[in-house]
């Protein structure tokens, strides 16, 4: 296990073999949205989108939750701005002018358009952003005393991280309906079974070492075909079944100018006549 630079002390980050590990660590507000947990995710995922030797990367939270959503101490210390006002202030702006009033939702960018493979390792509760945070990772891993609970109707205010993008995407508009205005607590096996989840692991299995094996199992694969994949994921809920042909096509065509890529296959060839 290596350790690698920290953006600050709110994101710890490690390497264990291919997988790049960001956990986010502010456990005393329950790994709270704060400006600091905000960079640090952010500069996290930028580092691992440049390093060739990160296949997969893998985001927790430490202690007893993965993510409560906003830090709500922003609030009442905001004197009647909203956290998109007090988060666009506090955050250095980003070259593009739009960008910066989306406050926070810069990370929930950062998450959709991040490159490689993204997994989520969901221990507690995922509430509020801290659930939007998890339904933009590609792939999602649970333990069974994980819950859901998108929290907006209670407070009053507007779904953010993406949520009322990613949820009907992933349970359907009716469900996503349902749980956005009751804002009522989604316990696992209830949210395996809508799909908010992909793997619950077993109450004697360690959940990040789970999630950390998966995403060996993915960086075994060469980084540059996984990144294909996922953009043509990306690309497919808004596009025709002809969009995403010749979306493939190119993609294809791409990838057999790539001396890895013709390596491999030769090898399958050779495996398979010997």
């Amino acid at each position: 296990m290596e350790e690698q630079g920290v953006p600050n002390d709110a994101v710890l980050v490690h390497d264990v073999d291919a997988v790049r590990v960001i956990v986010m660590h502010r456990p005393d507000s329950l790994n709270g949205l704060s400006t600091e947990l905000i960079v640090g995710i952010e500069t996290a995922l930028e580092a691992a989108a440049d390093d060739n030797d990160v296949g997969a990367v893998v985001l927790a939270g430490s202690g007893v939750c993965f993510s409560s959503g906003a830090d709500l101490g922003l609030v009442r210390d905001g004197h009647g701005k909203s956290l998109e006002q007090l988060w666009s202030e506090n955050l250095d702006a980003p070259p593009s002018g739009d960008l910066a009033k989306l406050g926070a939702n810069r990370l929930a960018l950062a998450l959709h358009d991040f490159s490689k493979p993204l997994i989520a390792a969901i221990g507690g509760a995922a509430a509020g952003g801290g659930m939007g945070l998890a339904l933009l990772c590609d792939i999602r891993l649970a333990s069974p005393d994980a819950f859901f609970m998108t929290v907006f109707a209670r407070l009053g205010v507007a779904a953010d991280m993406g949520v009322s993008y990613t949820l009907p995407r992933i349970v359907g508009p009716s469900m996503a309906a349902e749980l956005l205005f009751t804002a009522r607590s989604v316990k696992i096996d209830e949210a395996k079974e809508i799909g908010l989840v992909d793997y619950v692991v077993s109450a004697d299995t360690d959940l990040l070492e789970a999630a950390v094996d998966l995403g060996k199992r993915i960086a075994r694969n060469p980084v540059a075909g996984l990144a294909v994949i996922k953009q043509a994921l990306r690309n497919s809920p808004t596009a025709t079944l002809r969009e995403q042909l010749e979306l493939e096509w190119s993609q294809q065509c791409a990838a057999f100018d790539d001396d890895e890529t013709r390596a491999r296959i030769e090898a399958v060839i050779a495996g398979l006549e010997s």
